[in-house]
This record gives C-alpha cells, sequence and structure tokens, in this order.
C-alpha cells in the first residue's frame, strides 16, 4: 500500500468519524430534549414506556459520540483499533435511528423535525461506517500482522520419530527447531547436541521457526543421531 493512500484513508477515516461523532451527539440531545419536553407537557412527569424506551435510545446516541471520537483518534494515531471500533458503531447507529424511527419520532409534530432526525441518524451511521473501512484499509497490514501473529501463537501437535518411535508433541508457530529437539530429546534421553531434525527430508536449522517451514497440524519430523 503506498503511503499517499494510506495518509488520505487515515485523514477521511478520522475525519468522518469526527463528523459522525458530531452529527450523533446532535441527534443525541436533541432527541432527549423532544422527549424530556413530552414527559413534561403530556406525561406529567411520569414517563409512558415508549418515552422511556426513545430517552434510552437517546442516552445511548450520545454515549456512542465518545466513543466514535475514541475510534477516529485510533485511527489517527495509526491504530487498527479505531477502524474496527467505527465500523461496528455505524451498525449500532443504524439501529438506534431505528429506535428513533419507531419511538422518538412518533411523539414529534413537526415532521420537518422528525425527517431531520431520521436522516441525520442514517447520515452519522454511514460517516461511522465509512470511517471503519477507511481506518481498517489504512492500516491493514498492522491488521494482518495481528492475525499473523494470533496464529502463530496457537497450539497445534506433530509426530516426531525417533528410531522406531513415534511422539506426539505440541508447539506452536513461533516454536524453533531447537526447541522442537529438546522435547523430543528429553523424552527419548537424548542429547542435542548429537541429534538433527528432518522435515520432508531437510535438515530444520535450529533457529527456523515452525511457521518458516510452513509446519501445521499432524506434520512428520524425524530426529536421527549424527
Amino acid at each position: 500500500m503506498s503511503h499517499s493512500f494510506k495518509g488520505i484513508a487515515t485523514l477521511l477515516g478520522f475525519t468522518l468519524g469526527v463528523s459522525s461523532a458530531g452529527v450523533a451527539i446532535t441527534d443525541g440531545v436533541l432527541s432527549m430534549l423532544v422527549t424530556i419536553d413530552r414527559i413534561a407537557q403530556l406525561e406529567n412527569y411520569r414517563p409512558s414506556l415508549s418515552s422511556a424506551i426513545a430517552l434510552t435510545f437517546a442516552i445511548i446516541t450520545v454515549v456512542l459520540s465518545f466513543f466514535l471520537v475514541r475510534g477516529s483518534l485510533w485511527i489517527w494515531r495509526f491504530s487498527v483499533y479505531g477502524g474496527a471500533l467505527n465500523l461496528s458503531l455505524g451498525f449500532v447507529l443504524i439501529m438506534a435511528s431505528y429506535g428513533v424511527v419507531s419511538f422518538v419520532s412518533s411523539q414529534v409534530v413537526n415532521s420537518t423535525l422528525k425527517d431531520y432526525l431520521l436522516v441525520s441518524y442514517l447520515f452519522a451511521s454511514a460517516f461511522s461506517i465509512t470511517s471503519g473501512l477507511l481506518g481498517s484499509a489504512a492500516h491493514h497490514e498492522q491488521l494482518s500482522r495481528r492475525f499473523e501473529q494470533a496464529g502463530s501463537l496457537s497450539m497445534f501437535k506433530v509426530l516426531v520419530s525417533v528410531n522406531d518411535n513415534q511422539r506426539e508433541i505440541e508447539v506452536s508457530g513461533n516454536t524453533t527447531g531447537e526447541d522442537l529437539k529438546e522435547k523430543a530429546c528429553k523424552i527419548e534421553g537424548l542429547s542435542t547436541k548429537e541429534t538433527r531434525l528432518l522435515f520432508k527430508g531437510k535438515v530444520v536449522n535450529d533457529t527456523m521457526r515452525l511457521k518458516e517451514i510452513g509446519a501445521g497440524e499432524g506434520d512428520q519430523f524425524t530426529l536421527i543421531t549424527k
């Protein structure tokens, strides 16, 4: 990935994320004011179920806006977590917009205000999702490395043949040839200095990691004496 694309994607992801947060907090506060006014004027400060749900959605929206700012800052600081956070928050905002349509809008007499709330919620969701996608695209190399590291730490079992015996040994992708030799030699009571480890007919270097030679679950190694 070119540095120019990464920079542009990061800038756009940050900008859209902050914009989404601004729209979301405006929508949330406006929805809260509308709902509180209804509770005060029509429900004598005893909120109905629909008003309570509407107020809950409004508060959730305000809280989400702060997380959107956090995610945007992570994108700006070249962290892959920012993209993932803003992407997921975008889908949560879509659900919140459904709550607004179902509960808050039913309490609003002004049709223009209803349309504004619906459209602005959807814009906030779209901005957040786009921000997340751009942030993830900008830092996909970092994400790939994290997945690779996670895969390297996962454990699996290989078979090691020593003379006429076959041993099943648990390893990970980060296990070195020397580590595997030590495990096998310990079981057989051999010295690592007097043995060599073979994989697919080739000697495994002591410093070579199993992930580097493509070893996986159930693969066969052979330990021979020099």
